[in-house]
């Protein structure tokens, strides 16, 4: 059976499933979101909606998820969408879980395989097929396989792709050893539907093969923990890549020092071949089957795949008192990938990141009222000339100051300081950020206005005025709104990054569950 006719037998199955389930005995919990907007700049509008089923009888549990796009006027996206977008059906004892369908899936800290979800993005994979996880005392194991189920609208641009179809998976098992040592191995294999390089040639004939290893003692003393994770890779495509062979090193210690706590973190990745679908869009260019850690700041920007790199950070953190802690990190990278260098045109060399930054936190009022400041520079020095060719200067601050139990003042402060130098004719310097200030009302309302600022060039407008209101009807359903105008520009989570458009506006996000 082919990968689309086998999705939606699954999804008839596990639909059928759920709608049949009788309402007395096991009831349906359902959410339904909803997001409507209008681009003022570009004069179209937008209707997404998301509706979330799931009901369960003991043992059994079935889910799914329908997801509608649809647009108005004549600038809008050509084509509406209205899919069953994920579908499951489980089964779970203290020894057995069992999945049919779509599930999240990630082995040790994602080099092997990493299906997930990054609402910032946009991204929500999953592997749509069968699922299966054993407990038997200190052993552990799980079992997977299907095709890959990406979000297939791009809420940003209006942009709408179909599946990639590509075939994955994998498997993973792990014992305890002594209590305090957990010893595990992984392994996936990924066919990709369509080819990796330039070559149109037939289906599934490029495939990756990740194979690794993991020890994870989190207490292996009451002073020290540590993780650590091994990976082979093996990819065959046509024509032969150069090198089809490669391998990540990644692992961490935390060692609890009186009061204080010390993090070191560290990567070696070789010639790792980044598994994700090439779906020809640049709105889904974060679609990928793994997420190999940067050991950089989450938000930080990556400009190069991780791959052909190695370093590490060590980052403390200290209490001064109940009320205070401050922190301090540095990051220190050889990226062999390699940058421009501004005085010989057209060669790439090898580059060394500098990644240092600290912070404090407070809190007082009970834990009511706190503040975080942070702030550092990261800068990327070419070999040879010895120049600096990329800067990245951040500052934060997020407040939140308690006025009485229920009413609250909060700001939000971020300003970036980007340096892009490639040659002689491109040597670019620009800033941006954001400030929120607003009060909120436990539990219910929290509004706030905002200005965002940039002066990189290819923006269109310097200066972004919006405000924002929140209203939590109930614990479960929630009314939002964005009037004005946000800036674009690269963001990035887990070293995961797009490009976002500027967007002008409104828009209205309504969550129910019933």
């Amino acid at each position: 059976m082919t990968p689309p006719r086998a999705r939606a037998a699954i999804a008839r199955a596990a639909a059928i499933m759920l709608a049949s389930a009788p309402a007395a005995s096991a009831p349906v919990d359902t959410t339904a979101t909803t997001t409507g907007g209008w681009h003022t700049d570009t004069d179209y509008g937008e209707l997404f909606g998301r509706l979330n089923a799931s009901t369960g009888a003991g043992p059994w549990q079935l889910a799914l998820r329908v997801d509608t796009a649809t647009f108005f006027a004549d600038a809008a996206p050509p084509l509406d969408r209205y899919a069953l977008e994920k579908a499951s059906a489980g089964y779970t004892d203290r020894s057995l879980e069992v999945t049919v369908g779509d599930a999240y899936v990630s082995f040790g800290r994602g080099l092997v395989l990493s299906l997930r979800k990054l609402d910032e993005l946009g991204v929500d994979t999953t592997v749509r097929g069968a699922k299966m996880l054993v407990h038997a005392g200190d052993f552990s194991a799980t079992l997977v396989a299907g095709d890959a189920n990406i979000n297939n609208v791009d809420e940003a641009t209006g942009t709408i792709i179909e599946d990639p179809y590509d075939l994955i998976a994998g498997a993973q098992a792990q014992v305890r050893v002594a209590d305090r040592l957990h010893v595990g191995t992984h392994g996936s294999i990924v066919a990709f539907h369509d080819s990796l390089g330039l070559v149109e040639h037939d289906r599934y004939t490029d495939r990756a093969t990740q194979v690794g290893v993991n020890l994870d003692a989190p207490r292996l003393t009451p002073n020290v923990g540590f993780y650590l994770e091994g990976v082979g890779q093996v990819v065959r495509a046509e024509p032969e890549p150069e090198e089809p062979t490669g391998f990540g090193l990644y692992g961490s210690a935390t060692g609890y020092l009186g009061r204080g706590t010390l993090l070191i973190e560290g990567k070696a990745y070789g010639n790792l071949t980044p598994l994700k679908p090439d779906l020809g869009a640049a709105e889904f260019a974060t679609v990928a089957y793994h997420s190999p850690p940067t050991v950089e700041r989450v938000l930080q920007p990556i400009e190069n795949p991780q791959r052909e790199i190695a370093g590490g950070r060590t980052r403390f953190d200290w209490p001064l008192s109940p009320a205070w802690v401050v922190f301090a990190n540095y990051g220190l990278f050889r990226d062999w990938q390699g940058y421009t260098d501004p005085e010989s045109v057209g060669d790439i060399r090898p580059g060394t990141i500098h990644d240092p930054y600290a912070g404090l936190e407070t809190r007082w009022n009970d834990g009511r009222s706190w503040a975080i400041v942070a702030g550092g520079h990261r800068r990327v020095v070419v070999d040879a000339s010895g120049l600096v060719v990329r800067g990245d200067g951040h500052a934060a601050l997020d407040l939140s100051q308690a006025l009485n139990e229920r009413w609250s003042l909060t700001l939000h402060g971020l300003h970036l300081e980007r340096r892009k130098h490639s040659s002689p004719l491109l040597d670019e310097a620009f800033r941006e950020g954001t400030v929120d200030a607003g009060f909120r009302v436990r539990p219910w309302i929290a509004v706030s206005g905002g200005y965002d600022y940039t002066t990189e060039p290819i923006q269109r407008r310097r200066d972004y005025f919006h405000g924002n209101l929140a209203w939590d009807l109930t614990p479960s359903s929630s009314l939002r709104l964005f009037a004005g105008a946000a800036r674009g520009g690269l963001k990035c989570v887990s070293g995961t990054c797009r490009l976002f458009p500027p967007f002008e506006g409104v828009k209205v996000t309504a969550t129910v569950r019933f």
